[in-house]
């Protein structure tokens, strides 16, 4: 969530391949979610960048970042190569992404958009960031303590998820595989139609 606006993908819905609207001003208002990886196009160019860059081994002349960067997970649950590529996913198709730094900085915790929140403050520019893990906690997050990665942004503060520029294609695209299964659900049925003929044998 993002001043107060919903960023989590919503439940796919056969009648919004687009499914979760970001709006950041009346300016920059886009759509994002986890629907539009049901477009093989989009799921293509999302899945290749993704997976090339969390292929690529991080270099340090520090060995503890190094190790620290391409095993970053806290939990151990995600190996390096699936903590970057859900990390880069999500950037991709939403514009921001977030993981949380743990354990002194040495491992990096995966958050999803759906557990974090963004405020900016229209008077000091203070940003602050409200982790959810559940629907019962809330806290605040330093901004020292996250990494928000972000892609076309505006301001600087919060990024712009490139399907904006794709939104009417998109839906046009969207309608246009709906309307062909309904054509071959349905079937073609012929007519024939005959205008001051008599039919005989």
């Amino acid at each position: 969530m993002i001043n107060g606006t919903d960023t989590s993908p919503k439940p796919d819905s056969s009648s919004a391949f687009l499914d979760a609207l970001l709006s950041m001003s009346s300016d920059s208002d886009f759509y994002a979610g986890k629907s539009v990886l049901r477009n093989p196009d989009v799921y293509s160019a999302v899945t290749t960048i993704s997976n090339t860059i969390a292929a690529c081994p991080f270099i340090s002349n520090t060995p503890l970042i190094s190790k620290m960067l391409n095993n970053p997970d806290a939990s151990n649950v995600r190996s390096g190569f699936n903590f970057w590529s859900s990390v880069l996913t999500n950037l991709l198709i939403n514009g921001n992404s977030f993981a949380l730094i743990e354990n002194g900085g040495h491992a990096l915790k995966f958050v999803e958009n759906s557990q974090m929140t963004v405020t900016i403050d229209d008077t000091t520019g203070n940003v602050h960031y409200y982790y959810s893990p559940n629907m019962q906690t809330t806290q605040e997050i330093a901004p020292s303590s996250i990494l928000h990665f972000k892609i076309l942004s505006m301001n600087g503060i919060v990024g712009v998820s490139p399907l904006y520029a794709l939104r009417d294609s998109l839906d046009l695209q969207s309608i246009g595989t709906q309307t062909l299964k309904n054509v071959f659900q349905s079937g073609i049925h012929g007519m024939l139609n005959v205008s001051k003929t008599d039919l005989s044998d």
